[in-house]
Formats: structure tokens, sequence, C-alpha cells
């Protein structure tokens, strides 16, 4: 397997970990065991916990200079931003809306990156681009918004945001480099932290702990760490456009998961959304090795 294929199947697989998060988020909130951020920062501390004696141990064979602690310090803050924004659009959001209008970080990226690094968008990327955006807008059912959701989607902006910069700070400082145990760690202790300040200031600290819950929040934290880790080692084979794209597969799983576990409705246009968004990944993973993204200089 070429690097770039190994690339985007580990991205691919990413998605799917960051798809089955939510739905399994809100099926233990939905138990009244937690709100959702608090179900969000058990999710963290769980995954965190279960990388502890591993992420040790590599740190005490190869110990990280305090300038990459720095680096992925930040990397934390920024994954407990968009989680925490996103997990709180939810409150006037459906969840695929909510996550659907979290989906325009992809084009932030791509912004981002022309505006910092002037890398030259071509036609092409814009094509694939506006196909991934009309299928996020087929999957979102404008008539389930109700009074007060511009505060949702504000709050889901503000994810795709954090998001993005999350991506291209990896991408810069390029700590895909690291460690992928160490680094999923640092970054889930410092959201776990984060989320868990975030829910003491807006009083949403609540977590009701039995043998099933605990199951659940096992089985999120597993699938947290796995998210994680297969993200940040994508991103040595891939660059960060295309790993955003790819990345845009976590809206399909988490609307089939829901529909199919949750019993949310998925109706026909949500589906249609849904292909259109897969076309655009296989088309974004299919392009030239040039890429659809470059420098003036095609770096």
């Amino acid at each position: 397997m070429s690097p770039k294929k190994k690339g985007c199947f580990l991205m691919i697989l990413s998605g799917f970990f960051y798809g089955l998060a939510p739905v399994l988020i809100l099926k233990v909130s939905r138990t009244g065991a937690s709100s959702y951020t608090g179900g969000l920062m058990i999710r963290y501390t769980v995954t965190t916990l279960l990388l502890l004696p591993f992420a040790i141990r590599s740190a005490c064979r190869r110990p990280m200079p305090y300038r990459q602690l720095g680096q992925t310090v930040l990397s934390g803050v920024l994954t407990a931003c968009t989680a925490a924004s996103l997990y709180t659009s939810y409150r006037w959001l459906p969840g695929g809306v909510g996550m659907a209008v979290s989906y325009l970080y992809p084009l932030f990226v791509l912004l981002l990156g022309a505006a910092i690094y002037h890398r030259r968008i071509t036609a092409y990327a814009w094509l694939v681009e506006a196909m991934a955006l009309v299928g996020i807008g087929l999957m979102c059912d404008l008539e389930a918004l109700q009074l007060g959701a511009w505060k949702g989607v504000a709050f889901a902006v503000l994810s795709a945001l954090s998001f993005a910069a999350y991506i291209m700070w990896g991408e810069a400082k390029r700590l895909s480099k690291l460690d992928p145990i160490v680094y999923t760690g640092i970054v889930t202790g410092t959201a776990a932290l984060g989320v868990a300040l975030f829910n003491l200031l807006t009083g949403q600290f609540r977590v009701s702990l039995s043998p099933d819950s605990l199951f659940w929040f096992l089985l999120v934290g597993i699938d947290g760490a796995l998210a994680v880790a297969t993200q940040i080692t994508s991103l040595r084979y891939i660059d960060s456009a295309t790993a955003s794209v790819l990345g845009t597969l976590e809206l399909i799983v988490c609307c089939v998961g829901s529909a199919l576990y949750l019993k949310e409705p998925f109706p026909l246009r949500s589906a249609a959304g849904a292909a259109l968004l897969v076309l655009a990944v296989v088309l974004f993973s299919l392009r030239d090795q040039g890429g659809t993204m470059q420098g003036k200089h095609g770096e």
C-alpha cells in the first residue's frame, strides 16, 4: 500500500471512530447518566486513563522536548474547544444539523491555507469542496430548526473554526512525527481538563455512574483513543486538506448510526446528501499526486 493510500485509509478509519462517538455519548446522555458535555468529559478522561501506562512507557524511552510538549497541549486545548462547542450546539440544534454545520471546516482549512501559507486553491479543489458543502446542506433538516437555533449554529461554526485550526496547527508543527500514543494521551488529557472547566463554568458538570453507564463510558473512551490516534498518524502521509475532506465521513457515520441505533429520522434527502459526500471523498482521494492545494512554488 502506497503512503498516500495508507494515509487515506487511516483518515477514513478516524472518521468512522469520530462519527461513532456522538452516537455513543447521546445514547448515554439520554439515559440521564450525564449531560452532553459531561459525557464528553468522561470520554476524554477514560481515553487518557487507558493510554496512560503506554504513554508513560513511550515517553520514558524517548522524552518529548518541552517545545513539542507545549505545542501538543495547545492541540488539546483546540480539541476541547472543538468538542465542547459542537456538543453545546446540540442544545438548540438536532444532532445531524449541528454536526453538518461544523463540517464547514474543510472550507476554513482551504481559506486559512491560502491566507497564511499563500497556497493556490485550484478549480478542482473548489469543485470538490462545493460538492461536499451541497451534500452537507442536503443532510440538514432546516424544518427542524426552532427558536434560538442561531445560537446552535454559532457554536457549530466555532467548532468548525477550532477544528480547522487544530488540523493546520498539527501539520505546521509536524506533530504527526511524534509518538501517536504519547501525543494522543496528552491531547485527550488536556481536552478532559478543558471540557471539565467548561462544565464547571456552565453548570453542566453532571455525571451519574452505574454499571451500565460505566460500560458505555469505557466504550466511548476506547473509541476516542482510536479516533485521535488514526487521525494524527494519517497526517504523516497526507496533507491537511485531504484529511479534512476524508474526515467528512464522520458525519455520515453519525447520521446513519443515529438513524439505526437511536431511531432518529434519516430521510431520502439526507441519504442523497450522504451519497454526494461519499462521491466528494472518492474524487478527492483519487486526485492527482500533485494535489489540489499548492503553494506558489508547488510545495
